[in-house]
């Protein structure tokens, strides 16, 4: 990695973690329950930031550092196919959101975490089923936490 690429990359982080400590400290001013969410996800970002931060120091005096490209970034790959990734991408995206409003968050979730993940990156059952019900418990706790009220859907389903 060149000089430049590596300043850049470093001073990217910095300024997230410039960011996230401002978000901390600009939060405390709010009441208990509107500090939550922006604590959560101050402190989140801080760990983050510090974690690449540290890896950057680590791995600054290695001779050769890892190939970890995209493969959206291989040479061989015509502009087609990516226009043709990112509309499918962007069709379960809406998808997505029409379930959002026709059902509710909570089943469209559970939707579509498993659908995309079986479907689109063809992920063997066990671990779409764990991935789904571990999306599904963090927007529950959430939810609870958090005191969230989600949108009315066009079909409510009772009890959710």
């Amino acid at each position: 990695m060149s000089p430049l690429s590596r300043f850049t990359q470093t001073g990217l982080v910095v300024v997230m973690l410039a960011f996230f400590v401002y978000v901390l400290w600009a939060s405390q001013g709010f009441r208990d329950a509107a500090r939550i969410f922006p604590t959560t996800i101050a402190v989140a970002g801080i760990l983050m930031a510090l974690g690449e931060l540290a890896r950057q120091l680590l791995t600054r005096f290695r001779p050769e550092e890892a190939d970890i490209t995209d493969l959206g970034d291989d040479a061989s790959m015509d502009i087609r196919a990516h226009f043709v990734t990112s509309g499918k991408l962007l069709a379960w995206l809406i998808g997505f959101v029409a379930l959002v409003f026709t059902v509710g968050l909570i089943p469209a979730t559970v939707v579509f975490v498993f659908a995309m993940m079986r479907l689109q990156f063809a992920t063997p059952l066990w671990p779409s089923v764990l991935v789904t019900a571990g999306v599904l418990a963090v927007v529950l706790t959430l939810s609870r936490v958090l005191l969230l009220r989600w949108p009315q859907p066009l079909i409510p389903i009772p009890g959710l």
